[in-house]
C-alpha cells in the first residue's frame, strides 16, 4: 500500500473546464522524471536485445508443456516450471514497457520496466536453475527409463535458465537517473 500511496504523491488533482462548460478533474504529474542511464545506440541496442530475448523464452518454455514426458509428472520440476510462468509473462511485459518508453520516464513508468525487469530475471533465474537441477537429478535417478521426451525438456529448461542468467546479468547495468522534479 506504501507504493501505490507514494506513486499517487506524484500526481496533483485539478479540475477543468471544458467548451460545453462541463468540468473535468484532470491529474497532472508533477513527481520526478528519470533518463535510462545509456547512450541512444547501447538503448536501441538493448531493446532488440530485450525483445529477443524475451521472444525466445516464450519459444523455449511451451515446448515442454505439450510433451509426454517422465519429468512432467515431478513435483520437484512441475511446480518451479509452472511458477515460471509468472517470470516470463513480467519479462515480456517489462519488455513490452521498456520498448516502447521514450527518454524520459515517470516513477510509474521506470519500476514497471526497469525495477519489473531486473525482478523478473533474478526470478526466473532461480526456478529455472531450480527446476533444471531438479529435473537432472530425476534423470540420473532414472536413468534407465530416459525419453528423448525426457531431454528434449531438460534441454528446454536449461536453455531458459540460461536465457534469465544472461538477462540477469545484462540487466544489471540497466539504471535510470532522476534528472529534474517535475513542477
Amino acid at each position: 500500500m506504501k507504493k501505490y500511496m507514494k506513486l499517487a504523491g506524484d500526481y496533483k488533482w485539478d479540475t477543468e473546464t471544458d467548451e460545453n462548460g462541463n468540468v473535468k478533474d484532470v491529474f497532472i504529474y508533477t513527481g520526478p522524471l528519470y533518463e535510462i542511464d545509456e547512450t541512444k545506440k547501447d538503448h536501441a541496442v538493448r531493446r532488440k536485445r530485450m525483445v529477443l530475448l524475451s521472444i525466445l523464452a516464450i519459444v523455449f518454455f511451451v515446448p515442454p508443456l505439450f510433451i509426454k514426458c517422465v519429468l512432467a509428472k515431478k513435483l520437484l520440476v512441475v511446480v518451479p516450471y509452472v511458477l515460471n510462468l509468472y517470470a516470463i509473462w513480467e519479462l515480456v511485459e517489462a519488455t513490452v514497457t521498456y520498448y516502447k518508453e521514450k527518454e524520459t520516464l515517470t516513477r510509474a513508468q521506470k519500476e514497471k520496466c526497469i525495477d519489473k525487469l531486473k525482478s523478473a530475471c533474478l526470478f526466473g533465474t532461480i526456478f529455472f536453475l531450480f527446476s533444471t537441477f531438479a529435473a537432472i537429478a530425476i534423470l540420473i535417478k532414472l536413468i534407465v527409463t530416459i525419453r528423448v521426451s525426457d531431454v528434449i525438456f531438460v534441454c528446454c529448461d536449461a536453455i531458459l535458465a540460461g536465457i534469465f542468467a544472461y538477462l540477469l546479468m545484462y540487466t544489471r547495468g540497466l539504471a535510470a537517473k532522476e534528472i529534474e522534479k517535475n513542477h
